[in-house]
């Protein structure tokens, strides 16, 4: 006799579909936890996409799409203006839901859902918060917080950080409300130089890289938060030291487009600057998601040391999963995925702290071997979607007791 699985709903946030045709790390998140549930059966609910049909079945997940308007698509904060959208938004899943009756609802990302959700259920499920960012913290008021911590029966985090910040550190009195469900990645998407020389040597090439020059590898938005300088001006310090170095930069300054937005201007022309008649500098822009991996092979060292709070990390765990020894910063959740496993600064917005740890690896090649290593097993240990759907599935059961 076949088993009768629970029910899970998962709601997407408002701006991107699942599965990702568009892109999104929460979407590309949601689409692979859901693959590896093995204890409930998803239903994942998003905005509709002209590519994908308005119900369809992945595996042992459905997926629905709700139809918004492309106004109201733009905007992926709640205001005024997207009020009506939310509420539409959030009706329609409810009906479904209503039907369907799931016994737990796990919202990802927007705290807003939470109560014209909960107005519009006619049953009484189990429903799961999850942050990926910091809206509590960054934009609501103490009373909304109470209200929505109130109405739900847990508050998940992507790292330990994001729950301290949003949560435990304000309103201790929530703590046994508090769980953290890291992200993951597909280990097997990142292969490492050492599992595959031979393809390694073909994209150096295909960049003018020579075989006994050392590669830096920065991935992230070219931002000034993104400690884009730092990288840089300690990078122009290490090649005055030792001229068999370059530095490839990846990314675009706005959301995928190598265009930047007004905001941007200023900073993303004072970069081409900086970069400007530096052979040993190679920006390659905007790199999509099938290429990607192909870089990270490429390189000797990962560095990318934020400035800003991040709140995981994610292009940090596609690089230990790549097996490159690490540089990055101390800030947010980066510390709980790093670990022993890389090197991080205090201050990354000052280059004198870069530089030291460009030359310790740059000089020790199994100093670097022995750092990748340990970063691809704690990978493979600790950060794989598989870890993250058996986490999120044993909360489901907690919560069911």
């Amino acid at each position: 006799m076949k088993k009768i699985m629970k029910k899970t709903a998962i709601i997407a946030p408002y701006t991107r579909p699942v599965p990702p045709v568009r892109g999104g790390g929460v979407q590309i998140g949601i689409a692979e936890v859901v693959n590896h549930f093995k204890q409930f059966k998803p239903y994942v609910f998003s905005v509709a996409d002209k590519e994908l049909p308005e119900k369809h079945i992945i595996g042992n997940a459905q997926f629905i799409h709700i139809t918004v308007t492309k106004e109201s698509m733009r905007s992926s904060v709640f205001d005024i203006w997207s009020l009506k959208e939310y509420v539409h938004y959030c009706y329609q899943i409810a009906q479904y839901l209503n039907e369907i009756q799931p016994e737990i609802i796990h919202i990802r990302v927007n705290p807003w859902f939470v109560r014209p959700l909960k107005r519009f259920l006619k049953y009484n499920p189990k429903i799961i918060l999850q942050h990926h960012t910091c809206p509590f913290s960054r934009s609501m008021k103490s009373w909304e917080i109470k209200s929505i911590m109130n109405s739900i029966d847990m508050f998940t985090g992507v790292s330990g950080y994001v729950v301290n910040r949003e949560v435990l550190s304000p309103y201790p009195v929530y703590e046994k409300k508090c769980r953290v469900i890291y992200n993951g990645i597909n280990p097997e998407h990142f292969t490492p130089y050492w599992l595959n020389g031979s393809e390694r040597k073909k994209h150096r090439a295909s960049f003018g890289i020579d075989d006994h020059e050392l590669l830096l590898l920065y991935v992230g938005q070219i931002r000034e938060n993104k400690g884009v300088l730092s990288v840089i001006k300690a990078f122009n310090e290490l090649e005055k030291i030792n001229k068999n170095v370059k530095l490839m930069m990846i990314g675009s300054p706005s959301g995928g487009s190598d265009k930047p937005d007004k905001e941007q201007k200023v900073f993303f022309d004072s970069f081409k600057k900086e970069i400007a008649n530096k052979p040993a500098i190679i920006y390659n822009g905007f790199t999509g998601r099938n290429k990607i991996q192909d870089l990270y092979q490429m390189a000797d060292i990962f560095c990318a040391p934020s400035i800003v709070t991040e709140t995981f990390g994610l292009v940090i765990a596609e690089a230990m999963a790549s097996g490159l020894p690490v540089i990055s910063s101390t800030r947010g959740g980066i510390p709980e995925l790093v670990g022993d496993a890389g090197y991080m600064v205090e201050h990354p917005e000052f280059p004198d702290e870069i530089l030291p740890l460009m030359q310790m690896l740059v000089s020790d090649r199994q100093l670097r071997e022995r750092i990748g290593r340990s970063a691809r097993t704690r990978i493979e240990n600790n950060f794989t979607w598989e870890k993250t759907a058996a986490t999120t599935e044993q909360i489901y059961l907690e919560l069911l007791e």
